[in-house]
C-alpha cells in the first residue's frame, strides 16, 4: 500500500475516478471544505477551496462537478468558481450517480448531528430535472453506497446500524426495494463494488478494509490499513485495478498515528466500475 496523497485530511472522503484528465478525486469537508485531486501516481496533488464544502462529488457530462454539501447539491464550474444551488437540504452526506443518471445522495439526522433530537436522515434521489424524491426516511446516517455490475441491485448503509443493506433496483424509475438480505459490518462507512460483486467497506476506527461477497452477503476477508480511520474506498486508473482509501485524522484515535488522513492506493487483482455520470443513463 502506497501513500498518494500526504495531507492530514481531517475526513477524507468519497474517492472518485475523473476518466477525462485521468486524476483521482476526493473531499476533505471539516474545515477545510475543499475538494483534493491527485494523479494516479501521486504527482500534482491539487486542492480546491469551497464556500459550502463537499461530503461527496460526481461528475456532469458538460464537465461540472456535482456537490453534495451540509446546505444542499450544488453544480461547481470550475472555470469560473460559481456554484449553482440545485436543491436545499440539511447535514447532506455521502452520495453517487447510479446507472440511471440520477444522483442518490443522503444527509445525517439533527440527533446525530446534535442540531436536535430527531432520527430524521435521509436518502434522496435527485433527478437531473431537479425533481428530488425521498426514498428512505428515518436514518442516522446515510452513508456508503453503490450498485451491482448489472444495476439491478443497490447497497447501502445507515453507518449507525453497523449494516449494509441490500436492495433490489428498478432502473426506469430509480425506486429501491430492500430484498431482506443484509450484512454486519463493524463500524462501515464509504465502500465501493468491485465487478465480481464484492463490496469493499471501509470499516472506521477499525484500521481494515471489510471484504463482502455479495453473493451470500458474508465478510470474505479484510485488508489492513496502516492507519486506524479508514474513511471510504473506491477503484481508480486507467484499468480501474488500483484501490484508492481515504482516511481520517480525526480526535485522538487520528492523532495516534501521524499519517492518519493520508489518502493510500494499492493494487488489486480485480476490478472496479467506471463512475456513472449525471444524467446520463449507462444501463436500459
Amino acid at each position: 500500500m502506497i501513500e498518494i496523497f500526504k495531507h492530514n485530511c481531517i475526513i477524507g472522503e468519497g474517492p472518485i475516478w475523473r476518466e477525462s484528465d485521468g486524476r483521482l478525486y476526493f473531499v476533505n469537508p471539516v474545515k477545510a471544505k475543499e475538494i483534493c485531486s491527485v494523479n494516479p501516481d501521486g504527482s500534482e496533488p491539487r486542492r480546491i477551496s469551497l464556500a459550502h464544502g463537499a461530503s461527496a462529488i460526481a461528475f456532469c457530462e458538460d464537465g461540472k462537478i456535482l456537490i453534495s454539501s451540509y446546505d444542499g447539491v450544488f453544480l461547481l464550474d470550475e472555470r469560473s468558481g460559481s456554484m449553482e444551488l440545485l436543491c436545499h437540504v440539511r447535514r447532506g452526506n455521502d452520495g453517487k450517480v447510479g446507472p440511471d443518471g440520477r444522483f442518490y445522495f443522503g444527509t445525517q439526522s439533527s440527533r446525530r448531528s446534535g442540531e436536535g433530537d430527531d432520527l430524521d436522515g435521509k436518502l434522496y434521489r435527485l433527478d437531473s430535472d431537479g425533481e428530488l424524491t425521498v426514498l428512505l426516511d428515518g436514518l442516522i446516517l446515510s452513508n456508503g453506497m453503490d450498485w451491482s455490475s448489472d444495476g439491478k441491485k443497490f447497497y447501502h448503509t445507515d453507518s449507525d446500524t453497523h449494516i449494509i443493506k441490500e436492495y433490489d433496483f428498478d432502473i426506469s424509475t430509480g425506486s429501491i426495494s430492500y430484498t431482506g438480505r443484509s450484512c454486519l459490518v463493524d463500524g462501515v462507512d464509504g465502500f465501493t463494488i468491485d465487478t465480481s460483486e464484492v463490496i469493499y467497506a471501509a470499516c472506521w476506527g477499525k484500521g481494515h478494509i471489510a471484504k463482502i461477497d455479495t453473493r451470500d452477503m458474508k465478510i470474505c476477508g479484510y485488508i489492513e490499513t496502516p492507519v486506524p480511520i479508514p474513511s471510504s474506498c473506491g477503484f481508480f486508473g486507467k484499468n480501474l485495478e488500483m484501490l484508492a482509501i481515504t482516511t481520517a485524522d480525526w480526535q485522538e484515535l487520528g492523532h495516534s498515528n501521524p499519517k492518519s488522513g493520508y489518502t493510500f492506493a494499492l493494487k488489486t487483482e480485480t476490478q472496479g466500475k467506471a463512475p456513472y455520470i449525471f444524467g446520463k443513463t449507462i444501463k436500459k
